[in-house]
């Protein structure tokens, strides 16, 4: 196997929050959108947009932090 078939992507990291979730993600943290911006082009209020995003960034730090500490009990 190649590298590429044993190192994950941070698109499957993206993967785990919801459709809308990484959609807020990509137009705030990639395109620079505003929360607004964000807001109105996935059709939700701009504190919906700004609440999504936090959780979601909550859940993976939470689900990569787990990840990179090995050896700790499940």
């Amino acid at each position: 196997a190649g590298l590429v078939d044993i190192y994950p992507s941070d698109l499957d990291d993206l993967m785990r929050v919801s459709p809308q979730s990484r959609a807020i993600l990509f137009l705030t943290v990639i395109e620079l959108q505003t929360y607004r911006e964000a807001a109105e082009i996935v059709g939700c209020s701009e504190q919906a947009a700004r609440q999504m995003a936090s959780r979601a960034l909550r859940a993976l730090r939470a689900d990569l932090g787990a990840e990179l500490r090995p050896g700790e009990a499940s």
